[in-house]
């Protein structure tokens, strides 16, 4: 009773931050309305205040998420839109990597990513996801396939949401970078939002689980 308890309380306080990050105009993920028991994180990267490795808020009881914009170049305002706050130019050798404390147990993984964007008029294109769990595991796409669409109120501005898992809940790296067809050019980024969950099966589903393996263990040795 009282791990149930626990359990609820640790979910209400996920949804209110998960709350908070829609506020911020973040899209949430899939589960976050439906999903009251399996452990989450979330972490938001905004780049309004200057080169800025800190996370502008998370949520992840397994540590604190680091940033590092390898070889992309800082710019305190979008040189692509009408207006905005500051960003990332990320192109052709440059990336930006995220490290993702979580869980670390043989359990499956899902990950919803949102990154906010804003492309040159030619040479570059939609940043692309790569992420590798520092167990080796790596993360593939998962569920619908998204598209790019326009940020209310941010002309100019893009977001893309993706969808990936891994079979497991472990801690792991994200890498965004952008395919680019012109020497020299590159995408801005100024935002990126990072949600995962584990998916633990219930005590019932486990046992069950089990059993199956058990019966199909014995029928393979001919008992």
């Amino acid at each position: 009773m009282l791990r149930r308890l626990i359990q609820r309380f640790v979910a209400v306080c996920a949804l209110v931050t998960l709350g908070a990050a829609a506020r911020a105009g973040v899209v949430p993920p899939p589960w976050a309305s439906t999903d009251l028991t399996n452990p989450k994180t979330e972490q938001l990267w905004t780049f309004d205040n200057g080169p800025i490795s800190d996370p502008t808020f998370f949520n992840n009881p397994n540590g604190a998420p680091t940033f590092n914009p390898d070889g992309s170049f800082y710019e305190p305002v979008n040189p692509f839109g009408p207006a905005g706050g500051g960003g990332w130019l990320v192109g052709g050798g440059s990336f930006l990597d995220l490290v993702i404390p979580n869980y670390n147990q043989l359990f499956r993984k899902e990950i919803w990513i949102v990154i906010k964007f804003s492309l040159p008029p030619a040479g570059a294109g939609v940043p692309l996801v790569d992420i590798l769990g520092q167990d080796g595991s790596i993360g593939t796409p998962f569920g619908p396939t998204f598209t790019p669409s326009p940020v209310d109120g941010q002309p100019g501005v893009l977001q893309q949401a993706y969808l990936y898992q891994m079979p497991t809940c472990w801690t792991f790296r994200l890498r965004v970078t952008v395919p680019t067809g012109i020497p020299g050019s590159a995408t801005f980024i100024s935002q990126i939002y990072v949600a995962t969950r584990c998916i633990i099966p219930a005590p019932a589903s486990a046992a069950i689980l089990g059993l199956a393996s058990l019966i199909t263990a014995r029928r393979r040795r001919g008992v």
